[in-house]
């Protein structure tokens, strides 16, 4: 359990094959969001990221690597890294800060392999990423792009990311208990013509139904991305596209389900509910919008602190929800709902496709 004083930490797993653009989408997003001393740059979306020493030395340096003309890729990842992110925005005069525990790994550990030692190095890392909050999966596009039809999964380690994103939906519990999930096209920048953007967008809408044939309750939102693209004359040049959308995504999607969880337990626990002392009903007229549903079944628990932790039984899950974190979540949709952020991204909740506001409404509206 958590000490009351630290921020809400999120646990957050990458997945993709060697390649497929991980680690060089980690440093954009850091060098995106990161704290704009000068007060120029591109970061719109109203949230800035820092992160413990480690973080910070190691995303400058892949940052650094992917500023130069022309760009450095950063070298493969080795194993498992743990990067400690705060994701940060203002909120009525304070600045509120959310960890992100973000798991990146070798990408040959989807493909595993016949030396003893190492196999057993990749099922660990396996079993580590299973215990994720939500998951940022990885298709490459110039896979897709380049690969015959039948070797397309293969080439992108889909069939194992499947049996991992399927196996940790199925220990979830029921109700509006979903798993967070965003299948990042990344190397976008390879869909040079519309067919090859309808290429890869129905691969990636034929990996969400197969993961929606296997579990319903996941929440999956298709985004491309791209970081680099080639400049016709050999070399590579920055090329950011939908950089922060993936990570607003997962982290408002971990607060909803999260509440999703709590107002189910104050639907069971209405009758034994107390008195709602003064702070909790003025956090509840602060609330605006598609929140308010949340909070109000939340409040019937009785809840009388700035935070409520519990564990889920069915999951062990730690669920814990601070009393801003609705604040927080809407930010993050308030910039998500804008087209112009989420372009060409599609996204599915329980099998069915639907728009960012209706799915906040959906999961009310389940309540």
């Amino acid at each position: 359990m958590q000490n009351d004083d630290t921020p809400p930490r999120w646990q957050i797993a990458m997945l993709g094959s060697t390649s497929a653009g991980k680690t060089c989408y980690i440093g954009s997003f850091y060098a995106f969001h990161q704290v704009d001393v000068t007060g120029h740059g591109v970061n719109t979306s109203g949230f800035t990221v820092t992160g413990n020493a480690f973080t910070q030395g190691k995303l400058s340096e892949i940052a650094e690597e992917l500023h130069r003309n022309p760009p450095e890729t950063p070298d493969p990842t080795e194993r498992i890294v743990d990067y400690n992110l705060h994701l940060q925005c203002a909120q009525d005069g304070d600045v509120v800060t959310r960890e992100l525990h973000l798991h990146d790994h070798a990408g040959e550990a989807l493909g595993g392999s016949t030396d003893p030692h190492k196999a057993a190095s990749f099922d660990a890392v396996i079993g580590r990423l299973k215990r994720a909050d939500a998951f940022i999966a990885f298709l490459d596009c110039a896979e897709i792009l380049s690969s015959p039809p039948e070797r397309v999964g293969r080439a992108t380690e889909w069939p194992v990311m499947h049996d991992v994103l399927t196996s940790v939906a199925s220990k979830l519990g029921k109700g509006g208990d979903t798993l967070p999930v965003v299948l990042v096209l990344s190397k976008f920048d390879r869909a040079v013509t519309e067919d090859d953007k309808e290429r890869v967008m129905l691969f990636a809408r034929n990996c969400a139904n197969s993961l929606f044939e296997a579990r319903k309750n996941i929440t999956l939102l298709i985004c491309p991305v791209s970081v680099l693209r080639e400049s016709g004359t050999g070399y590579l040049e920055r090329n950011l596209f939908n950089i922060p959308t993936p990570f607003l995504f997962v982290s408002a999607a971990i607060i909803i389900r999260n509440a999703a969880w709590h107002a189910e337990q104050a639907d069971y626990h209405r009758s034994r509910a107390a008195a709602v002392d003064e702070k909790i009903r003025q956090n509840k007229e602060s609330m605006r919008g598609l929140f308010r549903g949340f909070f109000r079944r939340i409040i019937n628990l009785g809840l009388q602190a700035h935070r409520r932790f519990a564990i889920d039984a069915a999951t062990d899950r730690e669920v814990r929800l601070e009393h801003n974190d609705l604040q927080f979540a809407e930010r993050a949709i308030d910039y998500l709902v804008d087209n112009d952020n989420m372009k060409y991204a599609q996204l599915f909740h329980r099998g069915d496709e639907m728009s960012i506001s209706d799915y906040v409404s959906a999961q009310i509206g389940h309540h």
